[in-house]
């Protein structure tokens, strides 16, 4: 089945903080996506539990390998 897209975001209760879509992987590859959110000193989704989605945007398989999550402070 070709593939059809895909959606990857993370999110805070249920806002979504940063996403992305832009990736076309080859058959039988990976990329690698980088989502950057910076929350600023005081984020009004503060204390609100994180989520990491992945989904396929439309019929194909999306393969998804090695997710994390990263705090770097500025």
């Amino acid at each position: 089945m070709a593939f059809t897209g895909y959606s990857a975001a993370l999110l805070a209760g249920n806002v979504t903080l940063a996403a992305d879509n832009t990736l076309t992987p080859a058959p039988g590859t990976f990329l690698t996506d980088v989502i950057v959110y910076k929350s600023g000193a005081a984020p009004p989704q503060l204390r609100q539990r994180l989520q990491i989605l992945v989904k396929s945007a439309g019929q194909g398989q999306v393969n998804i390998d090695n997710v994390s999550l990263t705090a770097a402070p500025e």
